[in-house]
């Protein structure tokens, strides 16, 4: 108990931080927020077609092989929402960075998707 106490004691205090954001956490998380909508739009673009094509199958585990659409729109705008306040109440450089992750990880994720020819549809 005094271990749990003591991390929440620590954990609070990196996070009691002025949490005002520049005009570059601003940018950053518009780009974060445009990324997982194209990421969604081409998710349920494989939706549609992996009834069709056995071959395209989904890599995320949340969201398992072959997800239906309302799956699809519940993750994504779970995610939309989330994104937004876990950056807001990270301290400026740490919101950076994870920004620039999410802004990293959904550009790969969007070049392979378009690579193996889905498209943005909703």
């Amino acid at each position: 108990m005094k271990r749990l106490a003591l991390a929440l004691l620590v954990g609070s205090s990196l996070f009691a931080q002025d949490r005002s954001w520049t005009k570059l956490d601003i940018t950053l998380e518009v780009a974060c927020e445009a990324s997982l909508v194209a990421d969604w739009g081409q998710t349920l673009d494989l939706s549609n077609k992996a009834a069709t094509d056995q071959r395209l199958t989904e890599d995320n585990l949340f969201l398992g092989n072959r997800p239906k659409r309302g799956r699809v729109n519940l993750y994504f705008l779970t995610w939309l929402i989330l994104h937004p306040i876990i950056a807001d109440h990270l301290p400026g450089r740490v919101r950076t960075v994870f920004q620039c992750v999410t802004i990293g990880y959904e550009a790969s994720v969007i070049g392979h998707n378009t690579s193996i020819g889905l498209h943005f549809r909703f």
